[in-house]
């Protein structure tokens, strides 16, 4: 039974950090459409907005356990940290080494949300939903042949 509260407390994490993204994402882009005036800067806009989009997508994914999830999960991430490295620099908030810091957390983030969703993929070896497979050996190949 400790397995399954563990797999709950994974997911939950990966939903509010999805969730979160999401809504900074979609609201953030939408915020910065207005105020965006140069092609960079609408560039990154669009890239806001569409990780906002995307962490959703990748949350109904998670949810419904599709098989999509983890490539979504993993775009949605690699979109996400470059997001954040470049929007710093382009809005003029700071200067390129405040993105890349800002950057290497958001990596570190992605990377640990990658590693709870694969997490979750294993089953226990006493849970009854997981399928035993046994190895295949030289003998086994030569008794089905």
């Amino acid at each position: 039974m400790r397995q399954l509260r563990w797999w709950d407390v994974r997911l939950a994490i990966i939903a509010s950090a999805l969730v979160l993204a999401g809504y900074i994402g979609i609201v953030e882009g939408y915020n910065a459409l207005h105020i965006s005036t140069t092609l960079v800067r609408r560039a990154t806009t669009v890239a806001q907005l569409a990780y906002g989009v995307l962490a959703l997508i990748a949350l109904v994914a998670i949810l419904r356990r599709h098989r999509a999830a983890e490539p979504l999960l993993e775009f949605w991430g690699s979109m996400f940290t470059a997001t954040t490295i470049v929007v710093p620099s382009v809005r003029g908030e700071g200067p390129v080494s405040s993105g890349l810091h800002a950057g290497v957390i958001t990596a570190l983030v992605v990377a640990a949300l990658i590693w709870l969703w694969r997490a979750n993929q294993r089953l226990p070896s006493n849970h009854p939903g997981r399928r035993t497979v046994q190895r295949t050996t030289v003998e086994s190949l030569h008794r089905s042949s």
